[in-house]
């Protein structure tokens, strides 16, 4: 089973990709992003979910969970897009 869901940020965003999974036994998880297995950083946590604070453009990608026991495997997708703000053209939109 896949499933993959798009999250647009922008930088200095943070958020929170879930991977929703149960199993018996119960499973692993392991997370990668652009297929490169992540490892838990101050600025990002990996559990059952991802936790991604203060985002720049270098974090946009896929991420993806991949939960597993000897029963079965699933996984979830996100591609996350990250935008910068152009601050000229937010202040013209706020005159």
């Amino acid at each position: 089973m896949q499933s993959t869901r798009q999250v647009s940020l922008v930088v200095g965003d943070s958020a929170r990709l879930r991977c929703e999974a149960r199993g018996s036994p119960a499973p692993e998880v392991v997370w990668y992003k652009d297929d490169a297995i992540l490892e838990v950083t101050a600025r990002l946590r990996v559990t059952w979910s991802l936790r991604l604070d203060h985002v720049t453009v270098e974090d946009a990608g896929v991420y993806t969970c991949v939960v597993y026991n000897h029963v079965a495997t699933i996984s979830f997708s996100y591609n996350v897009t990250v935008k910068r703000i152009n601050f000229h053209n937010f202040a013209a939109l706020c005159l």
